[in-house]
């Protein structure tokens, strides 16, 4: 199921506070020559999420699984002070996930995954040396981000698909 988001602005420090072990206690702004030296780390790197196999519903799409790769980002770029990436879902493999986002995607958004050093300021980190490692699609208004998106269209079975199409996915 290919899909295009919004998975994070450059320039304005972060809506709230990523949620990680790493000490990060205030919002994180990202420059956006930092995000451009280091945009094409995104490639190939592995989409996931928290989904409950049973019971617990309300943990769906609530933070970052990084054992539950549902996808794959294939191209990021930046464009005014938003991080766009495309990429693929593997709907064969999680048709229940991918069902759950194309009827809940006005709702869900992105986190992402990144290696870094950090810059402290009274109000604020700013990231610096970055490594994209993945994202995790979650609901929007539990991303650092509130404004993250999702754009995804279910397509039904292989034919539909160019043959360049299922290549680069």
């Amino acid at each position: 199921m290919p899909f295009t988001g919004i998975c994070l602005f450059t320039d304005v420090p972060s809506d709230g506070i990523p949620s990680s072990n790493c000490g990060i206690d205030k919002p994180v702004m990202f420059p956006s020559d930092e995000v451009e030296k280091s945009i094409d780390t995104f490639e190939n790197m592995g989409v996931n999420c928290v989904w409950p196999e049973w019971g617990n519903p309300e943990e769906a799409f609530s933070g970052h699984d990084s054992r539950r790769k549902i996808g794959v980002m294939t191209s990021a770029s930046v464009e005014d002070n938003k991080v766009i990436i495309k990429g693929g879902l593997w709907s064969w493999d999680f048709d229940d996930i991918c069902d759950m986002v194309k009827s809940a995607k006005e709702s869900l958004g992105w986190s992402v995954e990144v290696s870094m050093n950090i810059e402290e300021t009274d109000e604020y980190y700013i990231a610096k040396d970055l490594e994209f490692t993945g994202v995790a699609l979650l609901f929007a208004d539990d991303a650092s981000f509130s404004k993250t998106s999702i754009a995804a269209q279910r397509r039904k079975g292989v034919d539909t698909m160019s043959k360049e199409e299922m290549q680069e996915l």
